[in-house]
């Protein structure tokens, strides 16, 4: 599961106090974990699988046009805190 270690690494050394894990994965698990108030997972990063299409779109032109491909491109990766993690959480998926 994610932050498992991490959580383990700060629970083991007790230093729960002021510390805060961020993930970015948008996991299901871990988003029921910020809904209920979990002390140290407080946000996550939503990572759609689409992310990859603009990747791929990218790539092609590159091959396609033998013309270097050059810019920034930002994608939009929400962050999910208690206030919203509702509209993220799937109570039926299984990760």
């Amino acid at each position: 599961m994610q932050h498992s270690g991490a959580r383990a690494a700060i629970e083991q050394a007790g230093r729960q106090e002021g510390m805060v894990l961020l993930g970015g994965s948008g996991m299901n698990r871990v988003i029921k974990m910020i809904m209920d108030g979990d002390k140290l997972i407080d946000a996550n990063i939503f990572y759609p699988p689409t992310l990859i299409a603009p990747a791929i779109e990218i790539t092609a032109m590159r091959y396609a046009t033998q013309s270097p491909i050059r810019g920034r491109h930002v994608l939009d990766s929400p962050l999910i805190t208690k206030a919203n993690a509702e509209g993220f959480h799937f109570p039926d998926s299984p990760c």
